[in-house]
């Protein structure tokens, strides 16, 4: 007999297969697919002895292993008695595991069978995950339902890298939405220590100045282009990094100007009755720019747009704003400022009581002026201020002032006489501080008008000196160190070659980049401009004239994008800085020559007012301005640079960020401040008698009083601020408010024409998401709690951050496009 193991291993030919299949079927039964036991022979024999066919032994020893497993049926047919006969239950051998039975099917040894059911499970869990997220993802991510596309060039994949490094997603946006834009721009920016405020501004405007100084120590030059324009630049940049000529000459060049000027009563070198204060009054002004007691410059006629005028305007205060004086007299602040006039005495040579009490009474002295200096709301408003008289009425008002002397020592070429018509800001402030300078002994005289000139020119000193003026800032700012050298040297040679070195750091950049730039900014400008043009001519803040004016205005409205062609001009160039004189080594001396050439361009302009004068200083500025002189939006260089900018990234990206400071000066042209002039830059203050439009009086601001008082009033209650310094800074929160909204109405027309764009790893969030993300990161900032003091005291805008947070509350859209669950309950109505 076979073993139960003989069977299973034998094999059993291809023919003796088909036999046994055939007579299996003989009499139409399939015995394969019956179910019986192979491993005990009694149990064949009892199949075989029914009348079938009939195996042997011998045959049964040729069945092999694979085949074995499809013999599972008697081999003779069953009739319909044995289906009422009892079926044998399987043997221990017959209970053979189903794993190793579809093995043997498949040909896999152990080790393989268990890596099989390994698999089977990885792939069963899996297939659970799948169906998991399945049921719990959205019917769609986005919100936006127009046609769309996912944007990969370089300038896409850099914008997704800057605002993905800049956000922190473990915060809410509907909560928190600064934050969420800016947590991880805070985790990677630490406040420099010679910084008293960080921000993505600051780092784009320090990027911009960093290139800016490598252009300028690169220049090589030859014998023939002595004192040419780059000659110029560059040994200014130099004298200013020669340190053992400025270690070397310590106090002197101040001193010696000190002492042409009769002397200084806290240094006891001072003859009270040979001084001439009005000598020295005017020389301050004209050959130092020291605005002692007022200002004197030069803008643009708003009654003859095509001419400028002499503007004389209150000034004087040494500490950063008026309000500093009206604080305890333990402020911190207070007590900084005092520190600083004592101890910069003593550096003169003052002896210690003296220079205290020199401190004491200068801060008392400039306290009776902070008095009668006019509020910020009046100096902010351009039909109060212009206030146009003679100069022989002024004198009139003032006559302890020497008026003419002043002007006729600052402009000597402008033929300056009692005739001539200049700008007062505030006659009363004139007429006030003439009585001041009159009923104020002569030592207290001097000791201010001096302390006015050292003040200005100490940061231009040796280091002892430059070490008090760091000191003051640091008590102030809270920078807790002074600027490196190269940036202080780059800061001094702006001021002063500002549009030769924008000028210059233009030309550096790639022509495709700068021309790609002017068109893609101007696309913007335009849809800004139809926005706030189809608001204007619906909005209720408006009368009949007023709204037509507007409308008027925006259709004339034009931009000027960065540097302009005749700042590329080098002739131009050569002209404007012909009477700027260089000496290679001289630092203090090369300050001083930059004082008179800023002078000397203000005589041009009055001069020969050519149109570039209206505005060509904005570019200088720090932000997008309007000019109402000129009609005109004026864009500084360093802000057409990324993050804020580039003209390859998605048009939300753009709008979020430069393009919603163009719409906020648009705003400002049609419904802040400049609302009060017509297109052609004549202000609307009623001297216009010819002509009925032109004759009546206009308000600045009159079209966002009403929401500017719902703003202060919700934001009071979200406790965004003082309801004194929301009430400051309304007219600002006001035009910021309607800037996006206007940025953002732009953005809809463009989706509505050219589609959206997604960008890279970012492909949840919708373009609308987009653009309030990216504005959001353009309040991106660190300060010092001291820096934070001086913002809010001198500035009339809200912080960033809270700014950010009252700005997004007006947004339904807002809270739409990033799913928030609730509605905003501050909202207040449109803006225009």
């Amino acid at each position: 007999m076979w073993s139960d193991r003989d069977l299973e291993e034998q094999y059993v030919p291809d023919h003796l297969m088909n036999h046994l299949g055939n007579n299996q079927k003989e009499n139409g039964v399939d015995y394969r697919h019956a179910q019986a036991s192979h491993d005990n022979l009694d149990s064949h024999n009892h199949l075989l002895g029914h009348g079938g066919d009939m195996l042997t032994d011998a045959m049964l020893g040729h069945i092999g292993d694979q085949e074995t497993m499809m013999m599972h049926t008697p081999l003779s047919p069953l009739t319909k008695d044995h289906h009422s006969q009892d079926i044998k239950l399987p043997s221990r051998k017959e209970k053979e595991s189903l794993l190793k039975r579809y093995a043997k099917k498949l040909g896999l040894n152990d080790r393989g069978c268990y890596l099989a059911v390994g698999l089977a499970i990885i792939a069963f869990f899996f297939l659970v995950i799948i169906i998991a997220m399945a049921a719990c993802w959205p019917a769609t991510h986005l919100r936006y339902s127009g046609s769309i596309g996912v944007c990969s060039t370089p300038a896409c994949l850099e914008s997704s890298s800057n605002i993905i490094g800049a956000m922190n997603d473990s915060f809410e946006a509907c909560s928190d939405m600064w934050n969420f834009a800016c947590g991880g721009w805070v985790a990677k920016n630490r406040l420099p220590e010679s910084r008293s405020k960080w921000s993505n501004l600051i780092a784009m405007e320090h990027k911009a100045r960093t290139e800016k100084s490598r252009l300028i120590t690169m220049f090589s030059h030859e014998p023939s282009q002595y004192d040419s324009i780059e000659w110029k630049v560059q040994h200014f940049y130099e004298s200013c990094k020669s340190l053992e000529y400025i270690e070397a000459d310590r106090e002197k060049p101040l001193l010696k100007i000190i002492n042409n000027l009769g002397g200084w009563d806290v240094l006891r070198s001072f003859n009270l009755y040979n001084w001439d204060p009005h000598r020295v009054l005017r020389e301050l002004h004209a050959d130092f720019r020291v605005s002692a007691f007022f200002r004197v410059d030069v803008i643009t006629d708003f009654r003859n747009p095509g001419q400028n005028v002499i503007r004389i305007s209150p000034d004087g205060l040494g500490m950063p704003d008026k309000t500093f004086y009206h604080r305890f007299p333990n402020d911190s602040s207070i007590q900084a400022y005092q520190t600083f006039m004592k101890d910069s005495a003593q550096l003169f040579g003052s002896p210690s009581p003296e220079a205290a009490k020199f401190a004491i009474d200068i801060f008392n002295f400039e306290k009776r002026i902070a008095e009668i200096t006019p509020a910020i709301s009046y100096l902010n408003d351009p039909v109060k201020v212009n206030n146009k008289m003679k100069v022989k009425e002024l004198r009139v008002m003032s006559i302890n002032i020497p008026w003419l002397e002043v002007l006729k020592a600052c402009y000597p070429n402008a033929q300056i006489s009692e005739e001539t018509e200049i700008i007062v800001v505030s006659p009363q402030y004139a007429a006030d501080i003439a009585v001041i300078m009159s009923t104020t002994d002569r030592g207290s005289l001097n000791n201010y008008l001096v302390w006015q000139l050292v003040q200005k020119f100490m940061p231009y000193l040796s280091k002892t000196f430059t070490e008090v003026v760091d000191l003051y800032r640091k008590f102030l700012t809270g920078a807790q160190k002074p600027l490196q050298r190269w940036e202080m040297c780059a800061d001094a040679t702006e001021q002063f070659f500002g549009h030769l070195m924008d000028s210059l750091f233009f030309t550096a950049q790639d022509k495709a980049y700068t021309q790609d730039r002017v068109g893609v900014v101007q696309r913007m400008f335009a849809r800004i401009r139809d926005s706030v043009g189809h608001r204007v001519s619906v909005s209720r803040a408006y009368d009949y004239y007023s709204r037509q004016a507007a409308i008027d205005k925006l259709h004339a409205m034009s931009i000027q994008v960065g540097t302009p062609d005749i700042l590329r001009d080098r002739k131009f160039l050569k002209i404007m800085y012909k009477d700027l004189a260089v000496q290679k080594t001289d630092f203090f001396q090369n300050i001083q020559y930059g004082m008179t050439f800023l002078r000397k361009r203000e005589e041009h302009a009055l001069i020969s007012p050519g149109e570039e004068t209206r505005w060509l200083k904005n570019l200088l500025l720090e932000s997008v301005t309007y000019v109402p002189s000129a009609n005109k939006v004026i864009v500084p260089e360093y802000l057409l640079m990324p993050p804020l900018f580039h003209p390859g990234y998605p048009m939300n990206v753009n709008l979020g960020g430069l393009g919603v400071m163009i719409a906020e000066a648009v705003v400002d042209g049609v419904a802040g401040s400049g609302s009060v002039f017509t297109a052609a830059g004549r202000i609307l203050d009623g001297h216009e008698t010819t002509n009925f439009t032109l004759s009546r009086i206009a308000e600045a601001n009159s079209a966002l009083a009403r929401p500017s008082k719902c703003l202060v009033s919700q934001w009071s209650v979200m406790r965004l601020d003082t309801p004194d310094h929301l009430e400051k800074c309304a007219i600002d929160s006001a035009v910021s408010v309607a800037g996006v909204d206007a940025a953002f109405s732009a953005l809809t027309e463009s989706l509505s024409l050219e589609g959206g764009t997604l960008l890279p790893a970012m492909e949840t969030l919708d373009p609308q998401a987009i653009f309030f993300l990216q504005y959001a990161q353009s309040f991106c900032s660190v300060s010092s709690l001291q820096q934070r003091d001086l913002d809010r005291t001198v500035n009339h805008q809200l912080l960033g951050r809270e700014k950010l947070k009252g700005v997004l509350s007006q947004f339904a859209v807002f809270r739409h496009f990033y799913f928030c669950s609730e509605e905003s309950e501050y909202l207040c109505d449109s803006v225009l």
